[in-house]
């Protein structure tokens, strides 16, 4: 009875803690399964020890599922419990909330009508308040207006006293006042009152500059008394300032005006310097009537100077008019030259004036610079006549270049440095004072029409060094030699002076006149006569080698029958050579020039060597391996020439290109020697391969250097036709001596030839030797 009571017990308690299991079960399986230490595997064990407990596994399986069953539903109800509880209480708060935003409304509401009807009854206070105020403000100001205008009223009252005194300093205080007063009432000028004042003004003005025109008149007056009237004067305005100079200035000018009238003598251009005397005196005369009456910024003086300038510019251009076709060159110069000194002379006294040149672009930034304040004033009325100097100018350059010329010795000193004829420098020099003095007098026509002058001269000169180069067919002497290297640097000075002398006054001419300064035809004429001179002394060295080639065609090539060291016209030709090219190098003192002359000489010298070879007329095996020997030592004596000075530098990419070229050309002369000895069925092949450009006549001249007939070169000159008909038969060469075909070798070395040939030997085999010239070649 006991047991089950607490069975009950035990499955109410575990009812409400959510398990399915009565006590009873779990005595049964002999553990609490709700504890927090539970275990699976040791609950599972005890509640299955045995195999033979397993009989009961599907009982027990059906009690857990209705367990699981009973858990589930018990959830299921609390959940929709407690779900149904907070729903209410949700609902609740959400009334509760509404009421309270209701309540705030009508509090904010009620707040606002409140605020509705303080700021009305405000308005309704400040209303009489602001018409007070306005009514304040606009008593103030009709009271301000009416104390300025009496103060206007009384201002010129006693404006009108002062003015009839003379006393100026307090004119000139009142005269302020009045202005800064009467600006006041400027909107209210249509009102009859205020009219009627501005005229008063207006009338005391105008009264009192007549006194101050009497009082600068009048010699009696003080300095106080005129400084004090130029305070006056200041006071009323630019305009009235303005007026007032302009009437001191023509007061000074009327006896500038009477004195020097048109027509007179005194107004003449030779007497141009009286006028700039009766300035300086009247100069002289203002600083001890008015010295320290004007104020500085007044520049009185300076304005003086500036209308001066404006009526002697006028009177001279009337003048010059006048006078031109009579007008004596000598009397014009020295017109320009007093008045460019007077100018200089007022821009010094006076200072520079700023002048501001506007950018060009939104990038940059306006330039300022400063310039003479007088500077061509009055000197630019002088460019209609211009002409005159030009012409004047252009008689002494004709007469200076002669002079100069004839007093030219055409040599220099061995330690002349420079190495240029004495003439170009004293040209030079006088056509730089020219240009100086020229360009003092006038920066646009004139310095423009003289440039041209110059140009011309430099032509002149240019033509004189033309005419001392020697003809193309003299065999220099060495005092020749040196004339033409002297007249190559005096060209190469010219050149460049002219350049750098037609840059200088492009820059200090007018830039309306820059365009016509051209002195590139000058530069490119002296650039001519260096190529010339550069050519005659090629040609000059060449006749002095002539000699030496002349010789070389009279030698018995046919006949030749050994190959030894170079010829004698090799050294013959190696010793004019060694004593030409160091003067030449010596004196010509521009690098440049001299290798444009080791190029003309070589391009103009080894083809003439070609053709005296031509005229050796037959040539043996054993003279066309001479003639190798002798061109390679001829080739090494082309490449040193760049280096036979004193002056020695290191090798650059002149004398690179130099070498470079010497070979080219000497290699033609190799190539034909190599046609020449190759074998006679193979020299068309060898004449094409080597010669790829040679023409009937070149492959013509080498068969005559082997000695065929005109009947045996027919054989090789025929039609292709003709030669399908013909076969080439073999012909020997004139020596009688089979050669077979040789491969193309480098030019012999004499040296090497040497070693290789002895005088013992009467005939060999080519094939031997270029054998042997091989092995040594390696070996070495």
């Amino acid at each position: 009875m006991e047991l089950n009571l607490r069975d009950e017990k035990e499955n109410e308690r575990n009812k409400k803690e959510g398990l399915g299991l009565g006590l009873g079960e779990q005595e049964e399986y002999g553990m609490e399964w709700n504890l927090e230490s539970f275990s699976e595997v040791e609950y599972i064990n005890n509640l299955f020890p045995t195999e033979q407990s397993l009989v009961e596994l599907d009982s027990s399986l059906l009690k857990w599922k209705e367990r699981i069953r009973n858990t589930n539903e018990l959830l299921r109800n609390s959940i929709y419990e407690q779900i149904s509880s907070e729903r209410d209480k949700g609902k609740q708060k959400i009334l509760e909330t509404t009421k309270s935003i209701q309540d705030l409304f009508v509090q904010i509401s009620e707040m606002k009508r409140k605020a509705e009807s303080s700021e009305k009854m405000v308005h309704e206070i400040c209303r009489d308040i602001k018409n007070l105020d306005y009514a304040k403000k606009n008593v103030t100001t009709t009271i301000t207006a009416l104390k300025r205008m009496q103060m206007l009223i009384t201002a010129i009252d006693q404006l009108k006293w002062t003015s009839s005194k003379h006393q100026y300093r307090e004119a000139a205080v009142l005269l302020e006042a009045i202005n800064e007063l009467s600006s006041l009432f400027i909107p209210f000028k249509h009102i009859s009152k205020l009219s009627l004042l501005f005229k008063q003004v207006s009338t005391i003005s105008s009264t009192l500059l007549k006194q101050i025109h009497y009082d600068f008149e009048s010699s009696e007056s003080s300095n106080s008394t005129l400084m004090d009237a130029c305070h006056v004067i200041d006071a009323m305005g630019k305009d009235s300032r303005r007026e007032f100079i302009n009437w001191l200035l023509d007061t000074l000018l009327k006896e500038y005006k009477s004195l020097f009238r048109q027509g007179d003598e005194i107004s003449s251009i030779s007497n141009i310097k009286r006028r700039f005397a009766w300035l300086k005196k009247r100069l002289m005369m203002f600083d001890e009537r008015f010295r320290g009456i004007f104020p500085e910024e007044w520049a009185v003086q300076e304005s003086f100077v500036e209308e001066f300038c404006i009526l002697t510019r006028q009177n001279v251009s009337e003048g010059l008019e006048r006078e031109r076709d009579n007008l004596d060159s000598n009397v014009f110069v020295s017109a320009i030259k007093k008045t460019v000194s007077f100018e200089n002379e007022m821009s010094e006294r006076f200072g520079k004036m700023t002048i501001i040149q506007k950018a060009i672009s939104a990038s940059q930034d306006q330039q300022s610079f400063q310039v003479p304040r007088f500077q061509g004033m009055i000197s630019c009325c002088y460019d209609v006549c211009m002409d005159i100097l030009v012409a004047s100018e252009d008689r002494k350059l004709a007469e200076r270049l002669s002079q100069i010329l004839h007093e030219e010795t055409w040599s220099v000193d061995e330690e002349e440095r420079t190495k240029i004829l004495q003439s170009s420098k004293d040209l030079v020099y006088y056509f730089k004072t020219c240009v100086q003095f020229c360009s003092s007098l006038s920066k646009n026509q004139g310095l423009s029409g003289v440039s041209q002058s110059l140009a011309k001269y430099f032509s002149q000169y240019a033509n004189a060094l033309i005419e001392k180069l020697p003809s193309a067919d003299a065999k220099l002497n060495e005092s020749q030699e040196k004339m033409i290297c002297l007249i190559i640097n005096t060209s190469d000075y010219c050149s460049k002076t002219s350049i750098s002398m037609g840059d200088s006054i492009r820059n200090t001419i007018n830039s309306r006149f820059a365009d016509k300064i051209n002195f590139k035809e000058v530069h490119a004429k002296f650039e001519e006569i260096i190529a010339n001179s550069a050519k005659s002394l090629s040609k000059g060295l060449e006749n002095k080698l002539e000699t030496a080639l002349t010789q070389m065609t009279k030698m018995p090539w046919g006949s030749w029958e050994s190959v030894g060291d170079q010829s004698d016209y090799v050294n013959q030709l190696s010793t004019y050579i060694n004593q030409s090219i160091p003067i030449y190098r010596s004196w010509i003192v521009n690098p440049t020039h001299f290798n444009f002359f080791c190029d003309l000489f070589i391009m103009s010298f080894i083809p003439n060597m070609i053709g005296h070879v031509y005229k050796c007329r037959r040539l043996s095996e054993y003279a066309a391996q001479q003639l190798r020997v002798d061109f390679a030592v001829i080739r090494q004596i082309l490449c040193e020439i760049p280096s036979m000075a004193n002056r020695i530098s290191s090798p650059g990419l002149a004398s690179r290109r130099y070498a470079k070229n010497v070979n080219k050309e000497m290699d033609k002369v190799d190539n034909i020697l190599k046609v020449v000895l190759s074998p006679i069925e193979t020299v068309l092949e060898t004449f094409k391969s080597l010669i790829p450009n040679g023409t009937d006549t070149e492959f013509q001249k080498i068969l005559d250097l082997r000695g065929l007939s005109r009947a045996e070169q027919k054989l090789f000159l025929s039609t292709p036709s003709e030669k399908e008909e013909k076969p080439l038969v073999s012909i020997p060469f004139v020596t009688n001596a089979s050669i077979p075909s040789i491969p193309s070798i480098n030019p012999p070395t004499a040296s090497n030839i040497k070693r290789l040939f002895t005088t013992a030997a009467n005939r060999f085999n080519m094939p031997d030797v270029l054998k042997s010239k091989s092995s040594n070649s390696s070996g070495d």
